[in-house]
């Protein structure tokens, strides 16, 4: 992708971005996450956290998954942009690909702007 690194090394020039959707919630059987986004009127209350997240210490921006309706399943989740401003929980040490940096996100009480909702 390249979106951190300079244009004139191929790069497109960007802050480093990091995806936050966890491999231990892609595992649950009804599909779902247990981080949520409480509509609040200006803006959604984020709770919750994501763990093995690669470039979470290193990353400007974060994409983050959250129930905002939750009795409709899957179709009651939605993206949204985080900036930092939260907690980052455990550093992982990881034993061979230690050129990735990867940690854990927690969301307590995070306010999301009502502009930073990705799609409906």
């Amino acid at each position: 992708m390249g979106i951190p690194y300079p244009k004139e090394y191929g790069g497109a020039g960007l802050d480093a971005l990091s995806y936050a959707i966890a491999v231990e919630e892609l595992a649950r059987v009804d599909g779902g996450t247990e981080t949520t986004a409480l509509d609040k009127g200006d803006y959604y209350l984020l709770n919750g956290g994501k763990i093995f997240i690669t470039n979470a210490p290193k990353a400007d921006t974060y994409v983050v998954f959250a129930i905002i309706t939750p009795d409709i399943g899957t179709r009651g989740i939605s993206a949204f942009i985080v900036e930092k401003g939260f907690e980052f929980g455990d550093n992982y040490d990881k034993m061979g690909i230690r050129s990735s940096s990867t940690a854990e996100l927690i969301f307590n009480d995070v306010k999301i702007p009502k502009e930073n909702l990705l799609g409906k």
